[in-house]
């Protein structure tokens, strides 16, 4: 989770980050966040980022899929 609007982190350093991870073979998978800048899941956007962790946490098998 990366807000697109961080001015502490540049969006494009975790973009770079994010794209050599998989490029290494490994599983990393960027969302960002118009207009938000650094931290801002601590507030409006707490059930959004957690949702989607547990969607990403579910599709590598470390959480069980949540019954509907």
């Amino acid at each position: 989770f990366h807000g697109k609007a961080d001015s502490t982190v540049p969006y494009s350093s975790a973009a770079e980050f994010s794209e050599r991870m998989n490029k290494a073979g490994n599983r990393c998978q960027l969302i960002g966040f118009e207009g938000e800048g650094h931290g801002f899941f601590n507030n409006k956007k707490m059930k959004e980022t957690l949702d989607q962790a547990d969607e990403f946490l579910v599709s590598l098998g470390y959480l069980p899929a949540r019954k509907q």
